[in-house]
C-alpha cells in the first residue's frame, strides 16, 4: 500500500472504516489522505442530514402518517431527494408539520426546500445556513415574520411565501442578488423594504392580495424587471395620481417621523393628515393634491418632492427648522402659502413667480426685510409677517392697499415695523428687473 497514512477514527465515520479496510485488500489501492479526509466528511455530513431529518419527526410526531419512520433510512422517506447519499430536495406538504427544529442546519446541501399547505407560524434563524439553496417555498403557511438570516441564502432564485400573515419582508431580503422570482400575495404587506431595489436580477414579483395603497418605490429602480410583471391586483391601491402617490412615499422616507403625524402607509395616502385632494374653487373631489400640510422641528428643509406636484394650490410649511425656501417654489401655482413659525432669514427671488398668491403668512420666522416683489403679487389679500425683526416694509408693497384688486387686502405687521421710501430701488427689484 502506498501512501496510506492511519487516521483516527470516530464512531461517526465507522461505516466508512469498514469501507476503507475493504478497499486496502487490495494492493493496487492507493488512497491518499485528502480522499480519506473527503470521505470522512460526507459520512459525517449523511450522519448530520439524517439525524436533521429525525430531529423534524421528532417534534412533529404526525409527520408519521405520510410515511416518516424512525426505523428506516429517513433518505429515504417520501418527500426526501438525495443525489449521491445527500440530500437535495426536501418537499413536505401537510398540516401535520407545524415547526422546524434549529437541526434544520444539517441540510446544508438542499437545493430545494418546500414547506407548503402546513402549519408553520416561524422559522428559527439556523435557515440562513442552507447557502445551498436555489428554491425556497414557503408558501401556504402562517409566518407572521421571516428571520434576517436569509441573507445568506444568497444562491436563492426563486422565494415563495404567498398565503402567509406576514406584515413585513426583513431588509436584508436585499442580499439575495440571484434573486429571479418573489411571490408574496395573500399577505398582508402594505410595504416593501426599499433594499428590494438591488434585486436587480428579478424577472417577477406577485403582491396580488396585499394592503398596499402605494406600490414600492423600489420597484421602479429595477430596470430588468417588466412592468407586466409586476402583478398587484386585490390590493386597496390609491386612487390618488400614481406619480404623486410615489412622491409622498419620498418624502416619508425622509421624514420617518410623519407617521406621528398621520402619514400612515397602511392608510391610504388621500386620507394622511394635511393632505387634501378637495378643489376649493370647484368644491368637487380630485385625484390630485390641491392642499398639502406639513409642519414638525425635525423638518430641515422643505422637500424637494413637493415642489414637482404641481398641482398643489395651498402649502403650509409650520412649525419648522427650516431657514431657507428653496428657488423651486416658484414650480408651484399657489394661491395661499403659509410659512410661519420657522426659522427663516431671508426669502427666495424666485417667489416673485408666484403671481397668483391670494394669502401669504411669515409670521414669526427671523426676516429682517421682505422682498420688493411681493409688490408683483397683484391678486393679494393678505400678508402677514408680524413677530420678525423687520426694520420697514417696501414702500411698493404697502402701496398695494390703494390701488390692489381687491378692496380687502390686509398687511399685518408688529407695531412700529413702518414702510420704508429709502432709497430709489430696492436691491431685489434691480435683481427682478435684470435675470
Amino acid at each position: 500500500m502506498k501512501n496510506l497514512k492511519i487516521l483516527p477514527l470516530s464512531a461517526l465515520v465507522l461505516s466508512f472504516a469498514f469501507t476503507l479496510v475493504t478497499s486496502c485488500q487490495n494492493d493496487e489501492a492507493e488512497i491518499t489522505t485528502n480522499e480519506i479526509e473527503a470521505q470522512a466528511s460526507l459520512s459525517v455530513t449523511t450522519v448530520n442530514q439524517s439525524q436533521a431529518l429525525l430531529a423534524i419527526l421528532a417534534v412533529n410526531p404526525e409527520l408519521k402518517e405520510i410515511g416518516w419512520d424512525a426505523k428506516i433510512d429517513p433518505k429515504t422517506w417520501p418527500g426526501v431527494t438525495s443525489i449521491s447519499n445527500v440530500v437535495r430536495a426536501l418537499e413536505i406538504s401537510t398540516s401535520a408539520l407545524v415547526t422546524l427544529p434549529k437541526e434544520i442546519e444539517g441540510l446544508k446541501y438542499l437545493k430545494t426546500l418546500t414547506i407548503n399547505n402546513s402549519s408553520l407560524t416561524t422559522l428559527p434563524i439556523e435557515i440562513g445556513a442552507l447557502t445551498e439553496l436555489e428554491i425556497l417555498n414557503l408558501g401556504q403557511n402562517q409566518l407572521t415574520e421571516i428571520p434576517e438570516e436569509i441573507e445568506s441564502l444568497t444562491r436563492l432564485e426563486k422565494l415563495l411565501l404567498y398565503s402567509n400573515n406576514l406584515q413585513s419582508i426583513p431588509s436584508t431580503i436585499g442580499k439575495l442578488k440571484k434573486l429571479k422570482g418573489l411571490s408574496l400575495r395573500n399577505n398582508q404587506l402594505y410595504t416593501l423594504p426599499g433594499e428590494v431595489k438591488n434585486l436587480k436580477n428579478l424577472r417577477w414579483i406577485n403582491l396580488e392580495n396585499n394592503e398596499f395603497h402605494i406600490l414600492p418605490i423600489a420597484l421602479e429602480e429595477l430596470t430588468n424587471l417588466p412592468s407586466q410583471n409586476i402583478l398587484s391586483t386585490g390590493n386597496p391601491i390609491t386612487a390618488l395620481d400614481k406619480e404623486q402617490a410615489q412622491l409622498l412615499l419620498k418624502i416619508l422616507s425622509k421624514y420617518p417621523q410623519l407617521e406621528n403625524q398621520g402619514w400612515d402607509i397602511t392608510r391610504d395616502p388621500k386620507d394622511w393628515n394635511g393632505i387634501n385632494t378637495k378643489d376649493d374653487f370647484d368644491y368637487i373631489e380630485t385625484n390630485k393634491i390641491q392642499k398639502l400640510s406639513i409642519s414638525g422641528n425635525f423638518i430641515t428643509t422643505i422637500p424637494q418632492e413637493i415642489f414637482q406636484i404641481s398641482t398643489i394650490g395651498i402649502l403650509r410649511v409650520t412649525n419648522t427648522s427650516i431657514t431657507k425656501v428653496p428657488k423651486e417654489i416658484e414650480n408651484l401655482r399657489l394661491y395661499d402659502l403659509d410659512l410661519s413659525n420657522n426659522a427663516l432669514t431671508e426669502l427666495p427671488y424666485s417667489i416673485r413667480n408666484l403671481t397668483s398668491i391670494l394669502y401669504l403668512r411669515l409670521d414669526s420666522n427671523q426676516l429682517t426685510s421682505l422682498p420688493y416683489s411681493i409688490s408683483k403679487f397683484t391678486y393679494l389679500e393678505h400678508l402677514s409677517a408680524t413677530n420678525n425683526p423687520l426694520q420697514n416694509v417696501p414702500q411698493a408693497i404697502c402701496d398695494l392697499g390703494p390701488s390692489h384688486a381687491f378692496d380687502s387686502f390686509v398687511i399685518k405687521v408688529d407695531d412700529g415695523v413702518l414702510c420704508s421710501t429709502s432709497g430709489s430701488v430696492p436691491p431685489d427689484h434691480y435683481i427682478d428687473d435684470h435675470l
